[in-house]
């Protein structure tokens, strides 16, 4: 599969998002409660996500690295990285999604990765709100401060709407020893901008 990263924008220095997650989509029914059921055609990338994030298809991370490795070794801007974080997460799991694609990408990139300079204190979801742009202002908060200057790589599963990703740049930028912020995402929804 050749890969077209798409661009993504926010309060960030440079972001990408590999592909969109879902290629098509369509009601096929309700379920008992009368909520919406979908089937859906995902892209490559996004049928591997999906897998790992909501079946705990583990052995899919190693599919998905092999997919974003071209992509990695081609961004120039990663070469001034210093360190790869990933947006807190914001509920339980198995294993974290986002920790785990960033630890192998920051292993790939032979960055440290780090779980422990951003915090989320609430279990608000970007995705659970409509409209609310500034609804998770002050949901992550900064841990650790920096010695030195330094590049970050903040790396997500699936970008939705940005706003997690904003809000992590948003307390990354409390420490005046952060220069750029770069952001990596796996999928990306299709009406995201």
């Amino acid at each position: 599969m050749a890969l077209k990263p798409i661009k993504i924008y926010g309060d960030w220095t440079e972001g990408y998002a590999m592909d969109v997650h879902t290629v098509h989509s369509e009601i096929v029914g309700e379920d008992v409660f009368g909520h919406p059921i979908f089937k859906n055609d995902r892209s490559k990338l996004g049928e591997l996500l999906y897998h790992f994030k909501y079946k705990n298809v583990y052995e899919n991370l190693d599919l998905i690295m092999e997919e974003i490795e071209p992509f990695l070794d081609s961004w120039a801007a990663l070469r001034s990285v210093d360190i790869v974080i990933s947006v807190p997460p914001s509920k339980p799991r198995v294993y974290q999604p986002a920790e785990e694609i960033a630890d192998a990408i920051g292993k790939y990139i032979d960055r440290g990765f780090y779980n422990d300079v951003l915090l989320k204190t609430s279990s608000i979801q970007s995705k659970n709100l409509d409209g609310e742009k500034d609804a998770l202002e002050g949901t992550i908060s900064l841990q650790k401060f920096a010695k030195r200057e330094y590049n970050i790589l903040i790396v997500d599963d699936l970008y939705m709407t940005g706003r997690s990703l904003n809000e992590c740049v948003r307390a990354l930028r409390e420490d005046e020893k952060v220069k750029d912020i770069f952001v990596l995402t796996i999928t990306k929804t299709k009406n995201s901008r």
